[in-house]
């Protein structure tokens, strides 16, 4: 092997990407039909997370190297970090077929059928690649991941004491440590291992998603709404949708029995409105918790610039919510208090907005509804012929846009677990 095409390997394997890139062009003008360069550029490029050219090289590897197994398995890589399953899987597999005993593999075919939320086929090739290598840390975070999903938490913090005892200095080992703990209701015990995976590499997402949630669950009503999404997160994305659409019908077979039974119909205005606050809650909880974080000098820390931002946006709606509530309480008019209705029930579009701040034409869609349900707010605020109106439109466009939300951007919620 070159002198340059070692040394890349080296740089890439220390987390130096971009050195590593360096080196590998210079073998790559000395020799562009080294399959290895190439794969191992699309390794750098994925790093630096330059999907395009990532697939560009890892193509060309393939091309000159047809019966390389490495060149497959990278080119499964970059589908399964574009999210591309189909294609990553067939990617790896063709990898397994020229290969069959390199854990890495599987442990690839694991990660790809988490993504796809089958949670016993990531669990059975996680196991395959354990039966190659039996300490392999990536398979065993995939397998414990998988046993979560399947409800064996137990079992799965299990598998991870193992896993770190075999490499404590892992830093996605302890994160993953901390999200089997959150399914297990051990928040106080999940910060430490965010701690110390954040302390060893400080940039990993998956740890520091982890202890805004295990920080956020310290208030006893956000923990039941984390278990809440937690339960759900368990069941693959169309049962997710089933379950929801459940609720909303039931709700309305419940609402018509209560009003052909005028015996039941007291209990209308409950059913309406306790299944609006669920409503609310499961969209919003997240959002409004992030805002309380704010007040925390370790918690305004771990949030990012768009969960700062997003829970600024978050307090302007709600100030004007309570600024009725206030003004009715002044005013000794009740009624007032129902004007900040559509400003709270706004901010379920406004989560949709941030949920989908990274899929172009659909975050500029639900900017859009987002605005709707803002203007109608304000317009049912004006008196005139056209309140009463503006005052049902704003409610049913942030209603409807649950919906939106859940068929276009998928379940509300924390995005990592």
């Amino acid at each position: 092997m070159q002198p340059q095409l070692q040394r890349a390997q080296m740089l890439l394997s220390q987390g130096r990407a971009e050195l590593a890139e360096t080196e590998l062009r210079q073998v790559l003008v000395s020799d562009p039909s080294d399959a290895f360069a190439h794969t191992l550029l699309a390794a750098c490029l994925l790093d630096q997370k330059q999907y395009d050219e990532a697939t560009e090289e890892a193509g060309q590897a393939i091309h000159l190297a047809p019966d390389e197994p490495f060149s497959h398995y990278m080119m499964g890589e970059v589908m399964y970090h574009r999210n591309r399953f189909d294609r990553a899987r067939e990617a790896v597999d063709a990898a397994v077929a020229l290969n069959p005993y390199d854990p890495d593999y599987f442990a690839l075919i694991a990660a790809i059928e988490l993504g796809r939320s089958r949670w016993k086929d990531a669990l059975t090739a996680a196991e395959q690649g354990l039966s190659i290598e039996p300490d392999h840390v990536r398979c065993v975070n995939l397998r414990a991941m998988a046993l979560t999903k399947l409800g064996r938490a137990d079992d799965a913090a299990l598998s991870m004491d193992v896993a770190l005892q075999n490499a404590p200095e892992d830093a996605f080992s302890h994160a993953n440590q901390g999200w089997t703990q959150l399914h297990q209701g051990r928040a106080k015990e999940s910060l430490v291992h965010f701690r110390e995976a954040l302390r060893l590499e400080p940039n990993l997402e998956f740890a520091r998603a982890g202890i805004v949630e295990a920080m956020k669950a310290r208030n006893p009503i956000y923990r039941w709404l984390l278990a809440f999404f937690l339960w759900l997160s368990s069941f693959s994305p169309r049962v997710q949708m089933l379950l929801v659409l459940g609720v909303v019908f039931g709700q309305r077979v419940l609402a018509s029995v209560a009003e052909s039974v005028p015996a039941l119909e007291p209990l209308l205005p409950l059913i309406i409105f306790g299944y609006l606050g669920v409503v609310w809650m499961t969209w919003c909880g997240p959002m409004l918790f992030n805002l309380i974080l704010r007040f925390d000098s370790f918690g305004r820390l771990v949030l990012t610039e768009k969960e700062r931002l997003q829970s600024s946006i978050v307090g302007v709606y709600l100030l004007v919510t309570l600024g009725w509530v206030v003004a009715a309480i002044v005013s000794a008019e009740p009624a007032m208090a129902i004007m900040g209705f559509p400003f709270a029930l706004a901010l379920i579009p406004l989560n949709g907005t941030f949920a989908a701040s990274d899929s172009g034409g659909l975050f500029w869609i639900m900017v859009a509804v987002t605005a709707a349900s803002t203007w109608f707010a304000i317009q049912a605020c004006i008196p005139g012929p056209g309140a009463v109106d503006s005052f049902w439109n704003s409610i049913m466009i942030s209603l409807y846009s649950t919906w939106a939300s859940l068929l276009l951007i998928g379940s509300s919620g924390p995005k990592k677990i």
